[in-house]
């Protein structure tokens, strides 16, 4: 995992997205689930260690859920529990892998997803747009790190993202 959690809001504020907080998967049975979004390590917090994988998820019940996972998995238990409290308990999630194994760019394939979810929304529903999102990215895993990065050059890149991910 190449981005910490502190770097992750530093770029929601950067980019504009307002967010709930970042959240080790088991701490989200401590917080309240309303409205907003949400970055989720898919790590516990008592392991000790820093992470292992950055997900995320918006909660709108109005809109739609939806859980993010650029591994395509489906959400952990504590992210299913922590939707079944919220309002609208049902939701979507992508389940096509568009993170390479080798690829340390799960906590912007996040912000990117978040800000591209900020900008379409105006245009259509959160699941539709949550498709178009990851149809932006190809079969081949090793591409999308590149597809990435040039979503984020045509973005204002602060420093964070010309130091870790444009480098």
């Amino acid at each position: 995992m190449s981005i910490t959690n502190y770097q992750l809001i530093d770029l929601c504020k950067f980019y504009k997205i307002p967010t709930h907080g970042v959240y080790m998967k088991d701490e989200l049975k401590l917080i309240p689930a309303v409205n907003g979004n949400y970055i989720i390590n898919l790590d516990s917090s008592s392991t000790g260690r820093n992470g292992t994988h950055w997900t995320c998820l918006i909660l709108n019940d109005k809109l739609g859920n939806v859980f993010f996972d650029s591994f395509g998995c489906i959400p952990s238990l504590e992210v299913i529990d922590f939707i079944k409290r919220s309002k609208l308990k049902t939701y979507g999630y992508n389940n096509w892998i568009i993170q390479d194994i080798h690829s340390e760019f799960c906590g912007f394939f996040c912000l990117a997803f978040f800000i591209y979810i900020k900008n379409q929304l105006k245009e259509q529903n959160i699941i539709k747009s949550s498709n178009i999102f990851v149809n932006i990215f190809v079969d081949n895993t090793k591409q999308n790190d590149t597809i990435l990065k040039d979503f984020f050059r045509k973005l204002k890149p602060n420093k964070i993202v010309k130091t870790i991910l444009l480098k």
